[in-house]
């Protein structure tokens, strides 16, 4: 299964997006207040989106679904 990972961070707004990459439909879509918090958890940071292979970007889909499913997002 393939994602594509949108993530505009550098925006007063913060948001990142997780979707389908065959279909398009959002897996996970969230918004500054979540960004924020994840980011001031250390569960990941800015540099952990700019994946140099497919397997980091993979690790990184994998790491924002288990964040989402721990903080029950």
């Amino acid at each position: 299964m393939d994602f594509i990972v949108d993530a505009w961070l550098e925006r007063p707004d913060p948001r990142i997006i997780v979707s389908h990459a065959h279909n398009g439909s959002a897996v996970l879509d969230w918004d500054q207040t979540i960004v924020h918090k994840i980011f001031a958890s250390g569960a990941v940071s800015p540099s952990d989106f700019q994946p140099a292979s497919r397997q980091e970007l993979w690790e990184l889909v994998r790491e924002l679904f288990y964040l989402q499913h721990l903080l029950d997002l």
